[in-house]
């Protein structure tokens, strides 16, 4: 994360000078796609969680959308804050959230449609 946050300019270089504190080693486990997408979706969440509704334990938290990306970080840091967790998926996608690794008790499944 080279700018575009915290009032920093953002870049499209190819070559820049950037704090270390800033950087992070892309997992082996993650596809360069992955990785590149990983601070918009972890910053959007944690903005909107942390930020603005300062979820805390004890708190219940509804996330549209579990199954997606800001979604899928949404639901970890609500659950890590110790919110009780509650999102809408689409029936399809139920699977997809469960193997998050959901705690059961924790998290509820909403369905449309």
């Amino acid at each position: 994360m080279v700018g575009g946050v915290g009032g920093l300019q953002a870049t499209l270089a190819a070559l820049i000078a950037a704090d270390a504190d800033l950087l992070a080693r892309k997992p082996r486990s993650l596809s360069m796609r992955e990785a590149a997408a990983l601070p918009l979706v972890a910053i959007t969440a944690w903005e909107g969680l942390v930020d603005r509704a300062q979820i805390r334990a004890n708190q219940t938290a509804l996330v549209h959308a579990g199954a997606a990306g800001v979604g899928y970080i949404a639901l970890q840091l609500a659950r890590a804050y110790g919110a009780e967790v509650f999102a809408t998926v689409s029936a399809d996608k139920k699977k997809i959230v469960e193997g998050f690794g959901a705690v059961p008790n924790r998290l509820s499944f909403l369905f449309r449609g």
